[in-house]
């Protein structure tokens, strides 16, 4: 995941650059949603994957699926994204660039994976806690991974927090093994 989002982060933030207004951000936002459903379909990813098809038969592709809801702008996009291989960065890019509007707006998303379920009281000191941090508001999502065996980890843009017992243990064990 982190190879995708160091590929992904300097065209989300390109992107992001790009926008001056809330409006011109929805259109952004509804753009990115679009091509990110176009090229995640599976029959898709089969067709951007095969190897006689070319770099701008790529983009051409995903263009005429999108014909005419999308900006020049974005045209471009696709056309610069199939020119480097980076087609299938583009769920990541619009997950960045809608990170990077909340942080705009003064809001952080952030997901927390627990080994158990939150109570409201251990979810709302989290969230107080997680707003003193990043100093702004925080727009949280829980899941639960057993295999965490305790603790959390949570997830803010490109800052990941290990809190969790598996964490640590592997920690350990790297520790222990270098010695």
């Amino acid at each position: 995941m982190s190879d995708m989002t160091t590929g992904a982060r300097p065209y989300a933030k390109a992107v992001f650059e790009l926008t001056s207004d809330e409006s011109t951000r929805a259109l952004w936002s509804d753009a990115l949603q679009l091509l990110t459903m176009i090229v995640s379909d599976d029959a898709m990813k089969v067709v951007l994957d095969a190897p006689h098809y070319t770099k701008e038969q790529r983009a051409e592709l995903v263009l005429s699926v999108a014909e005419g809801k999308l900006e020049v702008q974005a045209q471009s996009l696709i056309r610069l994204l199939a020119e480097n291989d980076r087609l299938q960065l583009l769920p990541t890019i619009a997950q960045l660039f809608e990170t990077y509007c909340a942080e705009a707006d003064g809001a952080q998303d952030v997901r927390v994976v627990s080994a158990r379920k939150l109570t409201k009281k251990q979810e709302a000191a989290l969230v107080a806690s997680l707003e003193g941090r990043f100093g702004n508001k925080v727009t949280t999502v829980y899941e639960v991974d057993a295999a965490l065996l305790g603790g959390a980890v949570i997830y803010a843009g490109d800052l990941v927090i290990d809190g969790s017992v598996k964490g640590k243990m592997s920690k350990l064990a790297r520790t222990v093994l270098r010695k």
